[in-house]
C-alpha cells in the first residue's frame, strides 16, 4: 500500500516541493519504489528525466518515453479518456479509487502498482531506462514460473544460462552437482559459466531429443530431475541421490555419486511439495534451492 500511497500523492499534491521531497527521500517505501524503480533502476536525481519525455523523475510513474499531456506521470497511450473530479470515485470500476489508478481502465492488476497488467511489458530489468513499474513475472523476465522449486515439477523452474539473471544461485549450484554426479565434472560454485555450459551442453547431447544449447530450460530440468532417485528420510521429507546412469548403453553406470544425497524434498501424505538442497552433497542439513542463496 505505501506503493499506491505515493501514487496518489504524486497525481493529487498540488506542491511540486511536497512531491520532491517525497521522491527523494523514498517517501518510506521499501525496495518496491515506483519512483527510485527499487533495487532495478535507481533514480538518482529526482530532478532528471531518465526517459526523455519532458515529465522529471519524481512525477513519472511509468518511464517510458510517451506523451504526458496532462502531466500525471503516466503516458497517454496508457489511459483511456475518463476522469473524474471526485478522487474517490471509481470509474473504471476495477475496485481501484481514482486516486490510486494510474490507468483507468478496467483490467487486472494483481501487482497493485495502479497499472493494468496488460500495460506491463515482460523485458528484463537492471538498470538503463526501463520501466520501474514493468511487471519482470516470477522469474524476472527468464522463462519459467518457479523462483523457489515449491512443487513437484522441475519444468517450471526458471530459466538457467551462463551470463542470465539467475546465473548465480543455487538453482545453478544443485545443477552442477547433479552434473558432476552424473560424470559429467563441473564445480558446484553456483555461477553458471562457461564450464558449466560445456557440462550441461554434454548431458544434452547424451540425452536426445533435448536442445544441445547449454540452456537449463522446461525440458533439461525435467531431464535432470528424472536422474534422481528416491530414498526415504524421514516422516516430512524425502531424500534423492542420482540414479543408475547410462546414457551409451554399455551397461555401465556413469555415475560417481551413487547413493549420496543431493535434494530432499517436502511430504504430506502423498502430496510431494517443495524441493530444497543439501547444504554440501550428503549432508542432512537442507538449504533453499531457487534463485537465491
Amino acid at each position: 500500500m505505501k506503493q499506491r500511497t505515493k501514487i496518489s500523492m504524486l497525481r493529487w499534491v498540488a506542491v511540486p516541493a511536497v512531491t520532491l521531497a517525497l521522491a527523494a527521500c523514498g517517501g518510506g517505501s521499501s525496495g518496491d519504489d515506483p519512483i527510485d524503480g527499487g533495487d532495478d533502476v535507481v533514480l538518482t536525481d529526482p530532478n532528471g528525466d531518465v526517459d526523455g519525455d519532458g515529465v522529471p523523475n519524481f512525477q513519472d510513474v511509468d518511464q517510458t518515453a510517451g506523451t504526458d499531456a496532462d502531466f500525471d506521470g503516466i503516458d497517454d497511450a496508457f489511459q483511456n479518456p475518463l476522469e473524474s473530479t471526485d478522487p474517490n470515485a471509481d470509474n473504471d470500476g476495477d475496485g481501484v479509487p481514482n486516486f490510486q489508478d494510474v490507468d483507468f481502465t478496467n483490467g487486472p492488476d494483481e501487482d497493485f502498482n495502479g497499472i493494468d497488467d496488460d500495460f506491463q511489458n515482460t523485458v528484463v530489468g537492471g538498470g538503463g531506462g526501463e520501466d520501474p513499474m514493468v511487471d519482470l513475472g516470477p522469474c524476472e523476465g527468464t522463462s519459467g514460473e518457479d523462483p523457489d522449486s515449491v512443487n513437484d515439477d522441475w519444468g517450471d523452474n526458471c530459466l538457467l544460462q551462463e551470463g542470465n539473471v539467475h546465473a548465480q544461485s543455487s538453482y545453478t549450484r544443485g545443477v552442477q552437482r547433479i552434473l558432476n554426479c552424473l560424470g559429467y565434472p563441473v564445480t558446484d560454485d553456483a555461477d553458471f559459466g562457461p564450464l558449466t555450459t560445456q557440462a550441461v551442453i554434454a548431458f544434452q547431447s547424451d540425452n536426445p531429443p533435448l536442445a544441445v544449447d547449454g540452456i537449463v530450460g522446461p525440458q533439461t530440468w525435467r531431464a535432470l530431475r528424472d536422474t534422481m532417485e528416491f530414498q526415504p528420510f524421514d516422516l516430512d521429507f524425502d531424500a534423492y541421490s542420482v540414479a543408475f546412469y547410462d546414457p551409451d548403453g554399455d551397461g555401465v553406470d556413469n555415475s560417481i555419486c551413487i547413493g549420496q544425497i543431493l535434494f530432499y524434498q517436502f511430504v504430506d501424505g502423498t502430496i510431494r511439495g517443495g524441493w530444497e538442497l543439501a547444504e554440501e552433497p550428503g549432508s542432512t542439513t537442507r538449504v533453499p534451492f531457487g534463485t537465491g542463496f
